[in-house]
């Protein structure tokens, strides 16, 4: 389990000490190389989670169907509109709300549901969207997003929406966070070692010495890359009982996306009457 997060400056000192190396680092690389060895090891927990609206985290604003990603995201854990759940699209022609292209009709209203009210259309492609979000939609509203490059494309026109997500943490000086397990020091330190040993043996490619450094620091990297993920994948024993609770159901219920999942690792309940 990942618990606290350190600076990589501390990693950066272990490395000049482990390797004694005289030579100067640019500390742009130590920035580069730490976010591409945290990719590679790939673990969730690694990054800060994230909730937007929450102090200086305001929610993305929606402005014709688009929202603005926020900065510094990983990867998207799930979405609410206007307080409700969406789902992501599984239209291919999502991102083109209004169905103005390829010869297809303009949107047109859809009166065909009782349960919209009026702002509920259907484009020429089968998107179905809201010009205005209607305050007695019911929890059964279609709500879909897609996301096209550095924004959301959204079946509301205009709203708020409320993200949870995964963000790369950084320190006030700009440094990327890491998990302070002995796993990873040992990971980022073989990484930059490797990295080093690459760039002296580029300089001179016909050197076997460097080629053999270069490539037993690879190895070890290999090495510490499955040791860090490993240990990350490792449970507490209050997650081992949540995931215990989620297997050990009589009774399965699938629209847990609807809450957030907040019930998902909650014991079950079964009354008899």
């Amino acid at each position: 389990m990942i618990g606290q997060l350190i600076s990589v400056k501390s990693i950066i000192e272990d490395f000049y000490g482990d390797t004694e190396t005289q030579e100067p680092v640019n500390y742009e690389n130590f920035i580069r190389w730490t976010v591409e060895a945290l990719n590679k090891i790939g673990h969730p927990l690694q990054y800060r989670r994230r909730v937007t609206g929450i102090n200086d985290n305001p929610n993305l604003k929606i402005e014709n169907y688009r929202a603005p990603l926020p900065c510094n995201l990983h990867k998207i854990e799930q979405i609410m509109v206007n307080g409700k759940p969406a789902r992501y699209s599984t239209n291919t022609f999502h991102h083109l709300l209004g169905g103005e292209c390829c010869g297809m009709d303009n949107t047109e209203p859809f009166s065909g549901l009782s349960t919209y009210s009026e702002g509920f259309y259907i484009d020429g492609f089968g998107n179905e969207f809201y010009a205005g979000f209607p305050d007695s939609c019911s929890g059964d509203c279609d709500i879909t997003y897609d996301v096209n490059s550095d924004c959301l494309t959204l079946s509301v026109k205009e709203g708020e929406v409320c993200i949870a997500y995964l963000e790369f943490p950084f320190d006030d000086e700009g440094y990327p966070m890491v998990p302070d397990q002995e796993s990873y020091r040992e990971a980022l330190v073989r990484y930059f070692t490797m990295k080093m040993d690459y760039i002296n043996y580029r300089k001179n490619p016909n050197n076997g010495g460097r080629r053999n450094l270069y490539e037993d620091s690879k190895q070890e990297w290999a090495f510490y890359v499955g040791q860090a993920s490993n240990k990350a994948k490792l449970h507490s024993v209050d997650q081992l009982e949540s995931i215990k609770n989620q297997l050990l159901r009589t009774f399965q219920s699938y629209n847990h996306h609807r809450t957030g999942f907040k019930n998902l690792g909650e014991q079950q309940k079964r009354r008899i009457k």
